[in-house]
């Protein structure tokens, strides 16, 4: 269920292997649950003018996958804030699946 009826977001960051975890995997380790993280707007981007980036301190994790990139670009473009945490970190072979939760957005 990807945005419960409190309108918060539960996904999975896309991109992960190509993210900066992957170059530094010690730093995965150090994400927990409730972790803060900042979402970044990449209008610019060359496969998606939606992008929605997704980051921890100085390391992109990847991005809001594009199911939903969109809705939540429009929400940023209207100015309206955002907060996002982690949900959970979980091992996937040689990287990583974190799933993340986004709040703010109106119902």
């Amino acid at each position: 269920m990807p945005r419960r009826a409190d309108g918060t977001y539960e996904l999975e960051v896309a991109g992960i292997f190509y993210g900066d975890l992957k170059t530094y995997p010690e730093k995965a380790r150090q994400l927990v649950d409730h972790t803060p993280l900042e979402l970044k707007r990449d209008p610019r981007n060359e496969h998606d003018p939606n992008a929605v980036e997704v980051w921890w301190r100085s390391l992109r994790l990847g991005f809001v996958g594009r199911l939903f990139a969109a809705e939540i670009a429009a929400i940023m473009d209207a100015g309206v804030p955002l907060t996002a945490r982690v949900f959970t970190v979980l091992p996937h072979g040689q990287s990583w699946i974190v799933r993340i939760e986004i709040s703010g957005a109106p119902r």
